[in-house]
């Protein structure tokens, strides 16, 4: 059969709140650190959506 493997980081754009793509990052990251993330002074100045800016995820080994 197929073995499954495991991913510790996610390269993603940024998303707009209250969509599927927000909720999948949300899974991945956790809510609390998207929630940092999107209201630090910094993320005033980026792009949103397919044509945006992104943003890279790396999970700590104890996370997940």
């Amino acid at each position: 059969g197929y073995q499954l493997k495991v991913v510790d980081c996610l390269l993603t754009n940024l998303h707009q709140p209250k969509t599927t793509h927000m909720v999948l990052t949300g899974q991945f990251a956790g809510v609390d650190l998207l929630i940092k993330a999107y209201t630090s002074e910094h993320i005033q100045s980026c792009q949103f959506d397919m044509f945006g800016d992104c943003m890279l995820i790396i999970q700590d080994e104890g996370q997940g």
